[in-house]
């Protein structure tokens, strides 16, 4: 009596050679039970350094710090200086607040 077709197949992981039935078999049951072993232990690990990493802070950006604080002239001079960026569409956002925190020397949070 004839069950079906068995396959000779060579072990990736031991080099072994097995028959099996399954043509797409790349492991032997030896192997497979230590790769299956493998897997479920990185599974573990992974799932405890998510349990020991600290939740990011999340900050809204447009709130400057406690000691940063914004004057009326410092604050009349960033106007100014955007009015000269204002007409340059090819320039984003961010890069003009740079280039102005940079010309006046305060943080880009202050000019955002």
């Amino acid at each position: 009596m004839v069950k079906g077709l068995s396959f000779r197949k060579d072990c990736r992981e031991c080099g072994r050679t097995f028959l099996t039935p399954d043509r797409q078999a790349r492991l032997c049951p030896r192997c497979s039970e230590r790769v299956a072993e493998k897997i479920k232990q990185k599974q573990k690990t992974l799932q405890k350094q998510e349990k020991k990493a600290p939740p990011a802070a999340k900050t809204s950006r447009q709130i400057p710090p406690p000691g940063l604080r914004l004057s009326d002239e410092l604050r009349a001079q960033i106007l100014k200086e955007h009015e000269v960026y204002r007409e340059e569409k090819h320039l984003a956002q961010r890069k003009v607040h740079a280039l102005i925190a940079k010309k006046l020397k305060v943080k880009k949070l202050l000019v955002a």
